[in-house]
């Protein structure tokens, strides 16, 4: 799936996007004053049930709670051609549109499939507020977020937004590679677009701009030529150090170090923690624990398999 963000600062959005950024801000700094209003007269139905015999409903409820209003919302739409969101978040169109493949930009967050760090939300618009339903929902074993903080009023609907719902806020390191693309403005300077290229050379992204259709009201996307095409992005230096490479698989040892440096080029990653190789299975694996900047997933588990002195990725 493709998804895509408008951006109308190039000095602030592109120092961001060169160092593999995004910035999801909590709900309360969107810039819809409703946000995260919803209508929780069910749940406190419940809590006022079970409050006689204990105060736990309650104290989930308000923990829940207290959660989503700190965690972090980047809001993208499912489209890039919407005249509306050019004018009103991309500077009257004289700004670019970022393109995303959003299974590459989550698979950071989500490799433990019992504790996701973002969730995907596909943004309902109603005449009225949505019922929370939160504690029958976790009664069900259920858990939507959608009716807490991706509810928005029909005048909204224009935007056709979708969002990542992350458990943390502000500044956050994404892969780079989930960049498929740069949309510019059809308003665009030639020296923003040059500027843009500069900074961003040498990392494969594909470039358009914005053109009017003929007689009509709708906008067209043109591919344009990347100004340094013929650079190649040196990738950031890593030193894998402190890993001792069991006698039994020396013959890997270059493969296994290209492993572990991909390891530690990807966002959020601090070291290795450990490594091991396991000679047991039919064909060996190689099992590698990584830190993380991630408070809830400390480690993230990465197991590889090796056939004919290849090692690939065992999923």
């Amino acid at each position: 799936m493709r998804l895509y963000k408008y951006r109308s600062n190039f000095k602030r959005d592109l120092r961001t996007l060169s160092k593999g950024q995004i910035y999801a801000p909590t709900y309360d700094n969107l810039n819809d004053p409703f946000e995260g209003i919803f209508n929780d007269s069910e749940d406190k139905s419940i809590i006022e049930i079970f409050k006689p015999f204990s105060n736990e409903a309650e104290k989930s409820y308000n923990s829940v709670l207290e959660q989503l209003y700190k965690s972090g919302i980047y809001s993208l739409s499912k489209n890039y051609d919407n005249e509306t969101l050019w004018a009103l978040y991309a500077d009257s169109h004289k700004g670019f549109v970022i393109e995303y493949d959003l299974t590459s930009l989550i698979s950071d967050f989500n490799f433990n499939a019992n504790i996701p760090l973002a969730y995907e939300v596909d943004v309902e618009y109603r005449n009225e507020p949505a019922k929370s339903n939160l504690l029958l929902s976790s009664l069900k074993k259920e858990f939507n977020i959608t009716p807490l903080i991706g509810t928005k009023s029909k005048p909204w609907k224009v935007e056709n937004e979708f969002r990542l719902v992350f458990q943390m806020s502000g500044l956050i390191n994404i892969n780079f590679n989930s960049i498929t693309s740069i949309i510019f403005g059809l308003r665009a300077t030639d020296e923003n677009i040059h500027k843009t290229m500069k900074i961003l050379k040498g990392r494969g992204i594909k470039y358009f701009k914005m053109s009017k259709m003929e007689n009509t009201y709708k906008l067209t996307k043109v591919s344009i030529e990347d100004q340094f095409q013929n650079f190649k992005c040196i990738p950031k230096r890593v030193v894998v150090k402190d890993i001792d490479i069991p006698n039994e698989c020396a013959y890997l040892k270059k493969e296994i170090f290209k492993v572990l440096k991909n390891i530690l080029q990807l966002p959020n990653i601090t070291g290795i923690y450990n490594f091991y190789f396991d000679t047991e299975a039919v064909n060996p694996k190689i099992k590698v624990f990584a830190t993380t900047t991630f408070e809830k997933i400390p480690l993230r588990y990465f197991q590889y398999k090796v056939e004919n002195n290849n090692i690939e990725l065992d999923i």
